[in-house]
């Protein structure tokens, strides 16, 4: 009976006892799964380092793109800007090379005082109310134009006044004729009952014309254009070519039946070209 017993207890464990050789085919199945699997964990690891290098490469690529790409757009609007004030300076240096020639700017709500002008020293009195002009009594800007045969920018170099007037020898510094073409003469004699003498050493802009061999002023009635060393004009207001870009002129009356002392303006002498543009046009 215990023999039995015992041939049936090895007989269970026999029958029971795992197959040793399937075991370790299993185990080792499981190690070479596990190692495959870490070989797996690390080369994703390693390829997720590499994406991850070559995304902080990337990224500092960038960086250095930007940091140079600004640098470079910084050198740019350094030199663009260095540029523009060069041409800036220039335009300034060209600003004040005009005022150099010239040519002030005006403030057309200033009012200038006729005794802070500058002009050309003199002797010759500036107004004779005895004096009786020739012509028309009121200046119209179109009808002169239309009489004015030539104007010129003349220097006074003598005033020989009489009782009834002036004889005037006047040096020509430029003149403007109708067609363009320049008149080449260095002086002009005339005589003028002008009450608004041209005084000697005083540079005008004068319309003229000439009956025969002789000069004489278009309109006599009024101030002649009177051209200043600052580089600007004072004229009265019936010269409708001047006064946009004109300030007023607080000038005393000169005496007797002075219609114009109220009715003076400044513009800069530049702007004269206008009126000998519209003249040329009529």
């Amino acid at each position: 009976m215990a023999k039995n017993f015992k041939y049936e207890y090895k007989q269970h464990i026999r029958n029971t006892a795992p197959d040793m050789d399937k075991l370790w085919d299993r185990i080792e199945s499981e190690i070479d799964n596990k190692e495959k699997e870490r070989i797996t964990e690390t080369t994703t690891y390693v390829r997720k380092i590499k994406h991850s290098h070559r995304g902080i490469l990337t990224a500092a690529a960038a960086v250095l793109v930007v940091i140079f790409g600004a640098k470079i757009i910084s050198n740019v609007s350094v030199e663009t800007d260095d540029k523009n004030s060069d041409e800036s300076n220039i335009s300034i240096s060209g600003n004040e090379e005009q005022e150099n020639i010239g040519y002030p700017a005006v403030d057309t709500n200033e009012i200038k005082l006729y005794s802070s002008i500058s002009f050309s020293s003199t002797d010759t009195q500036a107004y004779n109310a005895n004096y009786t002009a020739s012509g028309d009594e009121y200046f119209v800007e179109q009808k002169v134009l239309q009489e004015t045969e030539y104007f010129a920018d003349v220097t006074v170099q003598s005033a020989r006044l009489t009782s009834h007037g002036g004889q005037y020898v006047l040096k020509v510094n430029q003149t403007y004729s109708y067609d363009g073409e320049e008149l080449s003469i260095s002086d002009i004699t005339l005589k003028s009952a002008t009450p608004y003498i041209l005084q000697e050493n005083r540079e005008y802009l004068i319309p003229l014309a000439k009956d025969g061999d002789n000069w004489y002023i278009v309109f006599e009635n009024a101030p002649q254009i009177e051209l200043t060393l600052d580089g600007g004009a004072v004229f009265q207001n019936g010269w409708n070519s001047l006064e946009e870009h004109s300030c007023a002129v607080d000038k005393e009356e000169s005496g007797v039946n002075d219609f114009y002392y109220d009715r003076m303006r400044y513009c800069s002498a530049q702007d004269l070209q206008e009126l000998i543009d519209n003249w040329r046009q009529i």
